[in-house]
């Protein structure tokens, strides 16, 4: 019987860490921040590309010269900056997204960079400090999660946001007969996923 043969992407440039199936790319964010020893870390999607525009000199530059631990690029011409408001009392607790602007105000010496709570799936950050919060394993955050590292962030990471620094996010390429199938959540999924007490208070 022939085997198929999984691809690798094994290089003299590139460790490529294959995870069991099922684990959530959070889980395999953790394991691939595990590997990183330099003291900041670029993490992408992997239909983003780097261009001259994403300027990394100076996002390393920012983090250098301030007391920031992140700092977020846009895709093309969107930077999709978040704050969040903690709503409630003593016994509950809400957490909700604040209406546009999306930030707080700009870095004062850094024209276009503005501060806020959470970026886009495409930034620089400092090593030791985005291990020190980590990427929540739980299964129910394995196949959405996002938003769930920067609201464990709050008041722990400072983050901000480049205008002017972007990747190009490659559109339109083939996409395999099952990727919906584990890209997006099913009803089973989201059912479970309402009943999550929550986690972040």
């Amino acid at each position: 019987m022939a085997v198929r043969r999984r691809n690798s992407f094994q290089s003299s440039n590139v460790d490529h860490y294959r995870m069991p199936a099922y684990k959530g790319y959070f889980a395999g964010r953790n394991l691939g921040l595990s590997q990183v020893w330099t003291e900041y870390f670029f993490y992408m999607d992997d239909d983003m590309v780097i261009t001259e525009t994403t300027k990394m000199d100076l996002l390393v530059s920012f983090l250098d010269k301030t007391n920031f631990h992140l700092v977020g690029v846009g895709i093309q011409d969107r930077l999709s900056p978040t704050t969040y408001l903690a709503l409630g009392n003593k016994t509950h607790r809400c957490i909700v997204q604040k209406p546009d602007p999306g930030y707080y105000s700009e870095v004062r010496g850094f024209p276009g960079i503005y501060a806020n709570d959470a970026v886009l799936n495409i930034f620089l950050a400092s090593t030791n400090e985005a291990k020190a919060v980590g990427f929540d394993p739980h299964p129910l955050l394995a196949r959405i999660g996002h938003n769930e590292f920067f609201l464990s962030a709050l008041g722990r990471l400072r983050v901000a946001a480049c205008s002017f620094c972007a990747v190009h996010h490659v559109r339109g390429g083939p996409v395999p007969g099952n990727y919906s199938r584990y890209r997006k959540p099913d009803k089973r999924f989201k059912a479970k996923l309402e009943k999550l007490q929550p986690i972040y208070a």
